[in-house]
C-alpha cells in the first residue's frame, strides 16, 4: 500500500502545482468538512489527495457539496476506509464517483510499478476498477482507467487513478 513518504510526495506535488498554476488554496481538516466549512466558505474545489478515511458524516457533505455545484477531485484513492480504519466493501465516494470495484483497494497484492499514460510514466493508484458508470476519459496502456469524470447533481467529480509523486520530474529545466 502507501507509505507516509508516497503519501507526503503526492501532497507536496499537488500543492505545487497548484501555486504553479497562479492558484491560492486551503488545507482543511476533516472535522471542518463535517461542520460544513466547504459551504460556508463557498469553495468551489475540493482535492482529495490519497484521502483513505473518509467518514459517513464527510461523504454526507462532500455529496451536497457536489449537489451545489462544487468539484471533487479525488488523487489516488480516497474513502476505502472508515474513520475508524475499518477497510471498506465499498469505497465511500464510489458512488460518487461512478466507479465499482473488482474489491477493495487495500486487498490489492500489487500494483503495476508503473504504466504508460499518454508517454509519461506513472503508477496507477489502483486496478480494481471494474467498471463506470461514469465517463472514463483516460486509460493506461495496461487497459486499467486512468481518468474518470462524473456528475452529480449540478457538481461534477474527476477521479485521477494515479500519483503526482513525481511532479517536478517532468517540468522543463
Amino acid at each position: 500500500m502507501c507509505s507516509f513518504d508516497l503519501f507526503n510526495a503526492n501532497l507536496t506535488s499537488i500543492a505545487e502545482m497548484i501555486k504553479d498554476s497562479g492558484l491560492q488554496f486551503d488545507f482543511i481538516s476533516d472535522e471542518q468538512i463535517q461542520s460544513g466549512l466547504l459551504q460556508e466558505r463557498g469553495y468551489r474545489v475540493l482535492i482529495l489527495p490519497l484521502s483513505l478515511s473518509i467518514s459517513n458524516t464527510e461523504k454526507e457533505k462532500i455529496s451536497e457539496f457536489l449537489h451545489n455545484g462544487g468539484l471533487l477531485m479525488v488523487v489516488g484513492d480516497a474513502g476505502v476506509v472508515n474513520e475508524y480504519g475499518r477497510v471498506l466493501t465499498t469505497g465511500a465516494l464510489d458512488e460518487l464517483l461512478g466507479v465499482k470495484r473488482s474489491s477493495n483497494v487495500l486487498s490489492e497484492k500489487s500494483l503495476p510499478e508503473e504504466d504508460v499514460l499518454d508517454l509519461i510514466s506513472v503508477t496507477p493508484a489502483s486496478r480494481s476498477l471494474l467498471g463506470y458508470s461514469a465517463e472514463c476519459i483516460k486509460v493506461f496502456e495496461s487497459g486499467i482507467p486512468a481518468v474518470i469524470k462524473n456528475t452529480v447533481g449540478n457538481g461534477k467529480t474527476l477521479y485521477l487513478n494515479f500519483l503526482f509523486s513525481d511532479y517536478r520530474t517532468f517540468i522543463p529545466k
